[in-house]
């Protein structure tokens, strides 16, 4: 993978975001890959403060937990897709407003 498109790449870019907003540091939140990005730009000493959300890259080798958080997140997607349907019933929408 080209490093510019890797996880240095990314962290150096948004460093350079950070730079080119004139910030020495800043305060960070992220969630998976953004998460990750927030906790790398701390050790580098960019951020006052982090908040990582499912930061990517927080698996230790070996652990069995993944399969658990994958299967609740499916069911929280499944009721949050009825939970949809039941406010477009409560608050119907025009065919345009849809689009």
């Amino acid at each position: 993978m080209d490093d510019d498109a890797g996880q240095t790449g990314v962290v150096d870019a948004v460093e350079r975001a950070i730079d080119d907003a004139g910030f020495e540091a800043a305060h960070l939140v992220g969630n998976s890959l953004g998460g990750y990005v927030a906790l790398q730009l701390a050790a580098r000493g960019r951020a006052t403060s982090v908040v990582a959300l499912a930061p990517a890259g927080g698996w230790v080798p070996g652990d069995d937990f993944y399969p658990a958080i994958a299967r609740r997140q499916a069911e929280m997607h499944r009721g949050s897709q009825g939970a949809a349907l039941a406010a477009d019933r409560w608050c119907p929408r025009s065919r345009a407003g849809a689009a």
